[in-house]
């Protein structure tokens, strides 16, 4: 599934995180996601590295939008020296 513009584009992907990659860790190692956390959700790409949802994004699909239009479309920044 894919959402937003030309721009700002996510594509969300199922992915089971106790999956064993070769490395010997899970997925869910690998990117030190926290399992406990339902439903756990994880952004990547652009963003860096990959981040776990906070769980107080996830109360409803208001606030997961908001998050992530925020981590994925581009916007100003100020820079200090």
């Amino acid at each position: 599934y894919e959402y937003g513009s030309a721009s700002s584009n996510a594509e969300f992907v199922l992915l089971d995180c106790q999956h064993e990659l070769p490395s010997g860790n899970t997925v869910a190692e690998r990117f030190k996601l926290d399992l406990k956390k339902r439903p756990t959700i994880f952004v990547s790409g652009k963003v860096g590295p990959p981040k776990q949802i906070p769980q107080k994004h996830l109360k409803t699909g208001a606030m997961l939008t908001k998050l992530l239009k925020g981590m994925l479309e581009p916007h100003a920044a100020k820079i200090e020296n």
